[in-house]
C-alpha cells in the first residue's frame, strides 16, 4: 500500500509498480492556492534565469546542447535546465567536477522510464538506444527561486573549467 501511495516507489528509489499520490492535506491546498496566484511571477523569474543560462552558455562556447527557445505561443516553465553533454563526455567526471566546485547538479529521468521496473513489468524490456544515449548524457543545472545572475555565471565558469571532459 505504501508503494502504491508513493507513485510505486520502492525503498531502493525505483518504480516497481504503477502508483499514484492523491494525498493533499488542507494546509497543502491552501499553499497551492497561494502558489497559483504567484505563478505568473514565478514563471517570469524562471524564464529570466533560463535566459541568463542561454546567454552565458552561448558566450562560453561549450559543446553542450541547451533547451531550444520557445516557438510561437509555446512557453517553457523551466522546471529544470537540462543540457546534453557531448557523446565523448564523461558524465561522472563532469558531475563530480561540478559538485567539487560547489555546483549542485542533477539528472533528467535517469534511469530512463523504460528501464524502471514498473515499465519493464508492464511493457517488457524495451530497446530504446537513442533514449538511453541522450539521457545518459543529460545533466540539469541549478535553477531555483532566488538564484542570481552571478550564481549562473559561477556555474558556467565551473563548466568552462571542465571543458576538457565536456
Amino acid at each position: 500500500a505504501r508503494a502504491f501511495r508513493c507513485h510505486g516507489l520502492g525503498p531502493d528509489g525505483l518504480l516497481h509498480r504503477l502508483g499514484a499520490n492523491y494525498r493533499l492535506p488542507e494546509l497543502s491546498a491552501a499553499l497551492g492556492v497561494r502558489q497559483v496566484e504567484r505563478l505568473p511571477q514565478t514563471l517570469t523569474e524562471r524564464r529570466q534565469l533560463a535566459a541568463w543560462y542561454d546567454d552565458a552558455l552561448a558566450a562560453a562556447d561549450l559543446s553542450l546542447v541547451v533547451p531550444p527557445p520557445p516557438v510561437l505561443d509555446e512557453t517553457n516553465a523551466y522546471y529544470k535546465y537540462p543540457v546534453v553533454l557531448s557523446a565523448t563526455a564523461d558524465r561522472d567526471e563532469v558531475t563530480g567536477g561540478l559538485q567539487r566546485a560547489g555546483v549542485p547538479v542533477g539528472s533528467l529521468y535517469w534511469p530512463p522510464c523504460h528501464r524502471q521496473p514498473s515499465a519493464i513489468a508492464s511493457l517488457g524490456p524495451q530497446h530504446l538506444p537513442i533514449a538511453d544515449d541522450i539521457l545518459r548524457r543529460v545533466i540539469t543545472l541549478p535553477l531555483y527561486s532566488g538564484l542570481q545572475q552571478e550564481d549562473i555565471e559561477r556555474v558556467v565558469e565551473a563548466l568552462c573549467d571542465l571543458r576538457h571532459v565536456l
